[in-house]
């Protein structure tokens, strides 16, 4: 079972170095794809067997990371692929953003990544919500009240689904995150090692150099203000502004995260000899080059 650790070793440490549009979009292709097999006829043994509602298990993904424009348009996407054969148009788009501002409204309240519990439960009770609803609107539509099996077996082939994912893409990972100090999330790490380098930063900056939405950095900043990481100070160039400053923890658990990085960068460079070393951190540099020469 040792190349299927590496396999998701790897595939995780990928995923936290990508950038926030690209996991959106890699998000909603495997998303495409679990739709499209779904439209499949399936049985096992002449039993029909459940596919999981994508459109919900995207909804509760994206939501982690806050309110934001592009993850509710492919929500209503997904829906109008469900709309097409199951319900009234709209329906499931309908259903779909519900359920996404629930989930963004559950994690900006609650701190899921300092409890476990949290992290596991909230996501079974908002996939529930949604299922529900999905019924229900089900029920209203055809005039009367809709088979509760069907809605139970989807309900567990979507949260099933949905945790196989997050196990895969956030708990396989070589090594604890930021040496244990801080759970595994790519806005966290990016926030801090910005400030760590940068000094006190404006949200709007921020927000700006890291290619996310103002409402995601928010919800961002106060989970890290709520762990004793960030502080809020006042811009002295312009008194009706804030700072993002790292505190005494916040830093030592930025340099942790740094040096979590530089562990991770021999475990990817360790499947290369010395000598390709070079070239390769030659051609990354002038990637990163360009991207920012993009954004300035």
């Amino acid at each position: 079972m040792n190349w299927l650790s590496g396999i998701a070793d790897s595939v995780a440490l990928r995923w936290e170095a990508a950038g926030p549009r690209s996991r959106l979009v890699i998000g909603a292709l495997v998303g495409a794809l679990i739709g499209m097999v779904g439209l499949t006829p399936k049985s096992f043994f002449g039993v029909p067997l459940a596919w999981p509602y994508v459109g919900l298990i995207a909804a509760v993904g994206w939501g982690r990371s806050g309110i934001a424009f592009a993850p509710m348009a492919f929500l209503v996407l997904f829906g109008f692929a469900q709309d097409a054969s199951q319900a009234p148009w709209g329906a499931h788009g309908l259903a779909n953003l519900l359920i996404f501002g629930l989930a963004a409204l559950v994690n900006q309240t609650f701190d899921t990544e300092r409890t476990p519990f949290l992290s596991f439960i909230l996501p079974v009770v908002t996939l529930f919500s949604g299922i529900t609803l999905v019924w229900l609107v089900a029920s209203v539509s055809s005039g009367h009240i809709v088979r509760v099996t069907p809605m139970l077996t989807a309900y567990f082939a979507t949260l099933v689904v949905h945790l196989l994912i997050r196990a895969f893409l956030v708990s396989g990972r070589a090594g604890s995150p930021a040496q244990g100090r801080l759970p595994f999330n790519p806005l966290y790490f990016h926030m801090l090692g910005h400030i760590r380098e940068n000094g006190p930063t404006r949200p709007s900056v921020l927000a700006s150099v890291l290619d996310v939405p103002k409402t995601a950095l928010s919800t961002a900043a106060m989970a890290l203000q709520g762990r004793g990481l960030l502080a809020p100070l006042r811009d002295p160039d312009d008194g009706r502004a804030q700072l993002l400053a790292l505190t005494e923890d916040g830093a030592e658990t930025a340099e942790a995260i740094l040096q979590q990085d530089l562990a991770n960068m021999e475990i990817l460079l360790s499947q290369l000899s010395p000598e390709e070393h070079g070239p390769l951190l030659d051609k990354l540099e002038r990637v990163v080059a360009g991207i920012m020469g993009d954004r300035a």
